[in-house]
């Protein structure tokens, strides 16, 4: 993983005219890959130790350095990286989509009130069009993003001076700016098997046309109502074309397309041949509700067609939605404080970097942590004994990173961070500030002080609706009271964070946060003597952390538990609870705390 990062933020140096952007920008990828609950200007300068935003912003708003190479470097890393830990015969599939920021204001390049997906609804915000590369049985990243720019904001030249998109920009649709992307990728040396997409790019007639000229295969969703020409001239809607010639069972096939958060995605599929001999139809049928999607295939005479290649193509476009989601919730490709269409741009390429780093990191693991149990052969198979465990997912690599690279924070360096919020008035900033500080009192066990700041922090989160901030100065409040022998304290901070981590905060966030609240929450009503009560929140930590990469929150978890079990009398849960922490220990590098956990386990 080091030198995954190294080799990445070393690779661009060509690209910058002086020495200090190019440091600022690996700063920049390293505080990306962090633990930061928000990466922002403020809290990436507080994370690597500048005494102010302005080196960060400059970096993404006036420092002179090639952001189309910096990102062509990005690419080729990606790609050569996933293609040396897949398979040989593994398909390559380039996904196309694209996807939202909130923004507030009419400021921001690109900004425009739309549907916005991640908002669920009509919102105020921008859209990026991304590929994505994808390898079966490696991983997946982004490797090249286009922002839309809406017609209005580039004829208008007020708007676009103060924007700053290039001055020769013209308007593209998306499925053109898609071909940009595309054209990029095979300058580079990008193969694909299929190039993947939803509807808005099977309905672009340009991005169609482009790929047929490259002779790449594509898998395409379209509408029901698109118009295909079948054998002997007649024209029907996709819809038209089911029913007349697929309305036998027979001629569907029962396939999976792949791996999904809730298991095999299985489906019936059917394909319909066209008027071309390298065109077909691919119909997906949902088992259960009998809904229909429709793909638009193209192939060239040189490359092999069956109905199996063309389902894992048309499977492999869904981890792009991964990538985002990815992105987002550990990257920070959603939280770019900045308004200039370059600036944007060059945050979300080093989102790219930080994020590729870690698909590059999984995929080298993944033989090696992979040790599932083959799948049942049949309906009464036994299960197995062990059923092993899935492989390292790119936020279990990210943890590992942290686990490494943790910053001790500076007292003085926090409260010069949180005198620069409350000059500025904005209250994220001053919340955060507050939560810095926080942080650091707690490291210096001057822990009153810390609860003192913390809950400061929460109150302001909660106020602004920051769910997973007030999550994360929930956990740091019962840390503080927890320390400081205010247990009964501690457990309301845990048990509310708890609450929140499961009901309110996207799953993603939900599976790191919601374990750690149940190991606080056992901590502490351990020592305030409800052993059975800790032993419930215990044991259902336990078992979560059991889906994540080891860590030490873990450990602590099992130990304690170890104990409780221990003083209840219950041995062999104990002997296993020490055990598994000894497992722990060992995979993080504690050797002397695994042996101690082992000596632990042998103690009748």
């Amino acid at each position: 993983m080091r030198r995954n990062a190294e080799d990445l933020t070393a690779a661009p140096a060509p690209m910058f005219a002086r020495i200090e952007p190019r440091l600022q920008a690996a700063k920049y990828v390293r505080a990306l890959m962090s633990d930061l609950p928000k990466r922002n200007g403020w809290t990436i300068a507080e994370w690597a130790g500048d005494h102010s935003p302005d080196a960060t912003q400059r970096l993404l708003n006036r420092a002179s350095w090639d952001t189309a190479g910096a990102m062509s470097i990005v690419r080729r890393f990606a790609v050569a990286r996933l293609d040396t830990a897949a398979p040989p015969a593994a398909l390559k599939v380039g996904a196309l989509d694209e996807t939202g920021q909130e923004k507030k204001g009419t400021a921001t390049a690109g900004v425009k009130r739309r549907h916005m997906g991640c908002a669920g609804g009509v919102d105020n915000g921008i859209n990026t069009v991304h590929l994505a590369y994808i390898r079966a049985g490696a991983g997946h990243a982004l490797i090249a993003s286009r922002q839309w720019i809406p017609a209005e904001q580039i004829s208008d030249p007020i708007t676009a001076i103060t924007t700053g998109p290039p001055l020769n920009l013209a308007f593209a649709t998306k499925g053109e700016l898609a071909i940009d992307l595309l054209r990029d990728a095979y300058t580079d040396g990008v193969r694909l098997d299929f190039v993947a997409g939803d509807e808005v790019y099977g309905a672009c007639t340009k991005l169609r046309a482009f790929l047929e000229e490259q002779q790449q295969a594509y898998v395409l969703r379209i509408r029901a109502t698109f118009t295909l020409t079948l054998g002997g001239g007649t024209c029907l809607t996709c819809t038209q074309a089911v029913t007349k010639h697929l309305r036998q069972k027979r001629k569907w096939t029962i396939r999976s397309a792949g791996d999904g958060s809730k298991g095999e995605r299985t489906y019936a599929w059917a394909w319909i041949a066209t008027a071309s001999p390298a065109h077909y139809l691919l119909i997906r049928k949902h088992r259960t509700t009998g809904e229909l999607a429709f793909h638009y295939c193209f192939v060239p005479d040189e490359q092999p067609v069956t109905l199996p290649r063309l389902i894992s193509a048309a499977g492999l476009r869904w981890p792009v939605e991964e990538s985002f989601e990815f992105g987002k919730d550990l990257f920070g490709l959603d939280q770019a404080q900045v308004r200039l269409y370059e600036a944007i741009r060059r945050h979300t390429v080093l989102v790219m970097a930080a994020l590729a780093i870690c698909a590059a990191g999984a995929a080298a693991a993944r033989r090696r942590t992979d040790t599932q149990a083959p799948p049942p052969t049949s309906p009464d198979q036994a299960s197995p004994e062990d059923p092993g465990m899935i492989p390292l997912t790119i936020a279990e690599i990210k943890n590992l990173v942290n686990a490494t690279t943790t910053r001790t924070p500076s007292l003085g360096h926090a409260t010069e961070m949180l005198e620069h919020a409350l000059r500025s008035d904005v209250t994220p900033q001053i919340a955060w500030g507050h939560f810095f500080v926080a942080r650091a009192l707690l490291q210096l066990g001057r822990l009153d002080d810390a609860v003192v700041s913390v809950s400061r922090a929460a109150e302001m989160f909660k106020a602004s609706s920051d769910i997973l901030a007030y999550c994360q100065a929930l956990g740091m409040a019962g840390e503080c009271l927890r320390h400081a022998g205010r247990h009964a304290e501690a457990l309301d901070r845990y048990l509310e964070m708890c609450d929140l981590a499961w009901s309110e905060v996207k799953p993603s966030i939900a599976a790191l946060t919601r374990p750690n609240a149940l190991a606080g929450a056992g901590l502490c009503l351990s020592l305030l003597g409800r052993r059975a009560e800790a032993i419930t929140a215990f044991t259902e930590a336990a078992d979560l952390f059991e889906q994540l990469s080891p860590s030490g929150s873990q450990d602590r978890c099992l130990m304690r538990f170890a104990e409780v079990l221990a003083a209840e009398g219950r041995s062999g849960e104990s002997r296993t609870a020490y055990l598994r922490a000894a497992e722990v220990f060992e995979v993080i590098g504690e050797a002397e705390a695994a042996g101690h956990c082992r000596d632990r386990a042998a103690v009748p």
